[in-house]
């Protein structure tokens, strides 16, 4: 008898819709963490829940799967940190007054980005390509932004790049026109956790 894939157990079911229902559930009130002022512990209450959602389904998912619903939610999530980089590069605000777990929400974001960018390189989906790389291109130029004022955000890109050569060049894409990150958890934990102790 096959064994049960821990996404169909009840208490998988239970922690996927808490995360979704906490972001659903934010008062109006709060909604915008970048509105005229950009709030930074709003922005991270805002952020946050998306990495968790990652997090959660990143083992599970299958991103050559168009179907599959840990790679939905996954790419659901990605995509709602990156709504959230484009408000902040839309204003002036120093990146340093944000909460560090931000950058690491943005480097998750993209090594999930690299992900599907691998699967829609097999596939030959080139629009979908396009769109992929530059949300990475987004993510990184963040980073960088970052990077120009403490040594995180630099790691963190050279990371990225480092995760996409191993990952994409196989398939001939060339990093220098598309920085990106990828589905190697070992590095990426080590990188997030071992490098901040």
């Amino acid at each position: 008898m096959d064994e049960e894939s821990p996404t169909e157990s009840e208490e998988f079911h239970h922690l996927d819709q808490t995360i979704a229902a906490f972001t659903t559930n934010i008062p109006r009130a709060f909604r915008d963490p970048v509105g005229t002022t950009v709030d930074p512990l709003l922005y991270t209450v805002h952020l946050l829940p998306h990495v968790a959602m990652i997090q959660l389904h990143n083992p599970h998912a299958k991103p050559d799967s168009p179907n599959d619903h840990s790679a939905m939610q996954m790419l659901t999530a990605t995509r709602a940190i990156l709504d959230l980089i484009y408000k902040l590069s839309g204003t002036t605000y120093d990146l340093l007054y944000l909460d560090h777990s931000c950058s690491v929400g943005w480097f998750v974001a993209g090594a999930a980005i690299i992900q599907f960018l691998k699967a829609r390189i097999a596939a030959k989906d080139e629009d979908e390509v396009v769109r992929l790389e530059q949300e990475l291109g987004i993510v990184k130029f963040m980073l960088r932004n970052l990077g120009d004022r403490t040594i995180i955000g630099h790691r963190q890109v050279d990371v990225l790049e480092d995760l996409y050569n191993v990952e994409i060049k196989g398939h001939g894409r060339k990093a220098a026109t598309a920085p990106s990150a990828t589905d190697q958890r070992a590095e990426t934990d080590n990188f997030m956790f071992g490098n901040m102790q």
